[in-house]
């Protein structure tokens, strides 16, 4: 996938945050339009979604997930990006509930490893990055 293809799956880009502390920066929220191919890129793909992007984003707290995974997925990532998010789910008005059994596991087991890595943000309340407050 290109660049280019990679721009036209965006639907729009608005401002999201501004991040003051460990690595400043701005983030952008990209809205998808979902893929026309009724492919999009998978997790067994990284190197090319990192060809375009220097941070990739992880959603866990998810009914599914376990300790093992959400570990793989980290190690992955930093691999393949130059940092990371990872974002705890909070409730909302979408069907997809937090599971709370998958957040405890990383709270307990995998924040306390990648709290202070500079190359990691974890985004354990909707609101850390100052967005919502």
């Amino acid at each position: 996938m290109t660049f280019a293809e990679v721009e036209n799956a965006f639907v729009f880009m608005e401002r999201y945050s501004e991040i003051k502390d460990k690595l400043k920066r701005e983030i952008v929220l990209l809205r998808g339009r979902g893929c026309v191919y009724k492919k999009g890129i998978s997790v067994k793909d990284p190197a090319v979604i990192a060809e375009n992007f220097d941070e990739a984003n992880f959603l866990f707290g998810l009914e599914g997930q376990s300790l093992s995974s959400m570990k793989r997925d980290i190690e992955l990532g930093l691999e393949y990006f130059e940092r990371i998010c990872v974002n705890i789910m909070c409730g909302n008005s979408t069907p997809v509930k937090p599971d709370s059994g998958v957040i405890d596991e990383f709270m307990r087991n995998l924040y306390p490893l990648y709290k202070d890595d500079t190359r990691v943000d974890i985004l354990v309340n909707n609101t850390d990055f100052g967005v919502g407050a």
